[in-house]
């Protein structure tokens, strides 16, 4: 019983040897006193130390078992604890996976990334800030936990974070642990409005290249991450960067989608609006791809060729113009097209007993490899009859005056030839004037005449290669007299060796005539009048000056219409029908050239006008 008691109680003092048990000591006195009494021979003795020594050792060892099952409930406790957070970082960690498979918003997949990490590391504060480069290297904070308005501004530039520009601009772009005293730590608390102390930086990489970070920071606990912390932190740190580059990627597509839709939204509308205008144009457009194959048409030029918007579609512009017999039309249309050369102004053709003004111009064409050809058809015919009907009637009266004037020139050669020898001073200055009247009256009639064929395209040019600086010569030569009695001056500056141009002797003498005899005939007494012919790139200029009273510079259009003739002191008194400067325009016209004028009232004027050059230089006499 002894050795039992002694046992129990040794056993028991072993368990709680970090403690003192009074009870166990008290027993053990008791059992060691009652042995001794024993072995003196007092047997009653030893038996009262085992009856108080036993209950002794049961109070003790009943305490004992009850501080046991609290250390054990205490670690059950803790244990569990541990278990739940675990459990609720890795539903957290979890939850965000799951929302960077669903979602493909940047801002939700970062808050629900910046969640997860805090309860994932069971860190105080998380920032998620993503890099972007331009114009400089900027952090642009798009995630805060706890959830709170992100700094203003969101952008902040990254060199005023040293802690995360170490990262970031690093070759290897790892993780990096600060702790509290380590440089750049105050800014970064700063930054996410918290206190200092240990943090995490990881940076989130998707294909070689920073994305962003991701910070974790225990400011208020100030507690050191483990290593496990560190580890799930940069494992998922790779998920959010891959999750944050897909999202990227879709809002980029999701961008460039949108755009293309507006852009394919406004080619519609300014296709309907092209269509609206087409549609509405008066005058004919038929647009030609690069083979002459027709591709878009409005009502108007169906209305004016007689075809159907079934027919037209698919010819090409041989089948249009041929079947008019229009060969020659087609011959000239087709080989300025393929020189890339506008048609000559005023070029008409008939198609259907119809006068149409015809123009063309290249167009590129999206659906066409090449370029293409718009062609104008203006309808014509009501203003071609008119024309025809004014210039047949001119053209008669012309013709019909001319035979009384001859009659009178036949009865003043007459009156020269066998009367004059009996007539008074008196009346051989009367018979003067009239020969002078009826000269002046002759060439009235001869340039209404000239501009009528001219008009009604009765005069056909005779063309032929020529000098026109010898032509200009011979015109100076011929005019120098009647300057000369007006008390002016005429010179000329003509080019040596001026190109060759094809054209018609006759219709260029006419229109170099007038410009000179105009500036002749309206010039001031004791003024003067420059002739000059020079070459120009391809072409040939004529120019002439004079020393007059000048025009306007908003009158200038008027001056080559038809029948014009300004008001002015030195016009008063002055013959003419105002053909001059028209008939010079219609002939260079004719030529494929072009006429201008300038001129400032009290400075004088400048008329002029080119043709194209056909060859080389030639030589004249100057």
């Amino acid at each position: 019983i002894n050795v039992v008691l002694y046992g129990v109680v040794a056993a028991s003092l072993w368990r709680q040897r970090r403690e003192r048990s009074w009870l166990l000591l008290a027993a053990f006195a008791l059992l060691t006193l009652g042995s001794v009494v024993g072995a003196a021979g007092w047997a009653e003795g030893t038996l009262a130390a085992r009856l108080v020594a036993f209950p002794l050792v049961t109070v003790a060892l009943m305490q004992l078992s009850t501080r046991e099952l609290e250390n054990i409930r205490s670690e059950l406790v803790s244990f569990s604890e541990h278990s739940l957070r675990q459990t609720q970082q890795l539903l957290a960690l979890l939850r965000a996976s799951t929302t960077f498979l669903t979602q493909s918003s940047v801002a939700t997949i970062l808050y629900e990334a910046a969640e997860g990490v805090a309860l994932g590391v069971d860190a105080d504060g998380v920032l998620i800030a993503l890099l972007d480069e331009q114009p400089e290297y900027m952090l642009r904070v798009r995630a805060l936990y706890p959830p709170r308005p992100l700094p203003n501004p969101t952008s902040v530039p990254l060199r005023s974070q040293p802690a995360i520009a170490n990262v970031v601009q690093s070759a290897l772009a790892q993780q990096v642990v600060l702790a509290p005293s380590q440089r750049g730590i105050h800014s970064l608390a700063l930054l996410m409005g918290s206190h200092v102390g240990p943090a995490i930086v990881q940076p989130m990489v998707g294909h070689g290249r920073v994305l962003g970070v991701i910070v974790a920071l225990n400011g208020r606990s100030r507690r050191a991450f483990t290593d496990k912390e560190l580890q799930v932190l940069e494992a998922f740190g790779a998920q959010v960067a891959a999750a944050v580059e897909n999202a990227l990627l879709d809002e980029v597509i999701e961008k460039q989608t949108r755009e293309l839709a507006e852009l394919l939204s406004a080619r519609e509308e300014e296709a309907s609006r092209r269509a609206a205008i087409l549609e509405s144009i008066a005058d004919g457009v038929i647009v030609f791809d690069d083979h002459e194959q027709v591709v878009v048409t409005n009502p108007a030029a169906r209305t004016i060729l007689g075809l159907s918007e079934a027919g037209l579609p698919g010819m090409n512009l041989r089948e249009i113009l041929c079947r008019e017999n229009q060969l020659d039309d087609y011959a000239t249309i087709h080989s300025l097209i393929e020189g890339g050369q506008p048609l000559p102004p005023g070029f008409k053709v008939t198609w259907n007993s119809k006068t149409v003004a015809v123009s063309v111009a290249p167009v590129k064409l999206a659906s066409a490899k090449g370029h293409g050809t718009v062609m104008v058809l203006h309808d014509m015919t009501q203003d071609a009859e008119v024309d025809r009907l004014k210039s047949e009637f001119v053209s008669v009266v012309s013709h019909e005056l001319r035979s009384p004037f001859a009659e009178l020139d036949s009865s003043m050669q007459l009156i020269r030839r066998y009367g004059l020898d009996q007539w008074s001073p008196e009346q051989r200055q009367q018979l003067e004037h009239l020969t002078d009247g009826l000269k002046r009256t002759r060439t009235m009639i001869n340039n209404l005449v000239t501009f009528a064929s001219f008009v009604s395209k009765q005069g056909q040019l005779r063309m032929a290669p020529l000098d026109v600086g010898q032509l200009a010569f011979e015109i100076v030569q011929s005019l120098e007299p009647m300057a000369r009695t007006r008390g002016l001056t005429v010179t000329s500056q003509i080019v040596d060796a001026l190109p060759i141009v094809y054209g018609d002797r006759d219709r260029l003498t006419e229109a170099i005539y007038h410009l000179l005899h105009n500036a002749i005939k309206f010039n001031r007494s004791g003024g003067s009048v420059f002739l000059s012919c020079r070459a120009a790139s391809d072409d040939v200029v004529v120019e002439v000056t004079d020393t007059g009273v000048g025009i306007s510079p908003e009158k200038l259009p008027e001056i080559w219409k038809d029948f014009t003739q300004l008001a002015d002191p030195l016009r008063r008194g002055v013959e003419g029908l105002g053909l001059g400067l028209p008939l010079v325009r219609y002939v260079v016209r004719a030529h494929g050239g072009q006429v201008w004028a300038r001129s400032q009232p009290g400075q004088g004027s400048t008329f002029g006008f080119y043709i194209p050059a056909a060859g080389g230089p030639a030589g004249h006499a100057n």
